[in-house]
């Protein structure tokens, strides 16, 4: 969903009429995000530390992304700054968005009259209802 989001909202697309890539083209993104941060957990002591390399986290995934010419072209990414925006705003996404994010975006733009319950596997014993 990361991906998905940076996509979407990050990256210049020039107009409103582009072709949007399928779930499987994202789920092949992620595999590779995925395996960067395997190996950042993998070779790293602290949850500190791990926010410290950051940077090497996205440079990592930069280099790994650059040997994907199909499926960069298939994101419409050509050139090395619509990458690094792409990985900048894919990694903050995945490391920002959780649900309570997602519960604060969608109420500010909520109308009307409507129910929403909140759950999440993380938590499945607890609910948040909001009427």
């Amino acid at each position: 969903l990361s991906s998905r989001y940076a996509f979407l909202f990050k990256l210049d697309h020039g107009s409103l009429d582009y072709n949007i890539p399928n779930s499987t083209l994202f789920a092949s993104v992620a595999e590779i995000f995925d395996i960067a941060f395997q190996y950042q957990l993998k070779t790293t002591r602290s949850p500190h530390e791990l926010a410290r390399g950051r940077a090497i986290l996205e440079e990592n995934i930069m280099v790994a992304l650059q040997n994907e010419n199909k499926l960069l072209a298939q994101l419409g990414i050509q050139d090395e700054s619509s990458l690094s925006v792409f990985v900048r705003e894919t990694v903050t996404a995945f490391f920002r968005n959780d649900l309570l994010q997602a519960i604060q975006t969608f109420m500010k733009g909520a109308k009307g009259s409507f129910g929403l319950c909140v759950t999440t596997s993380l938590d499945s014993d607890r609910q948040m209802v909001l009427a």
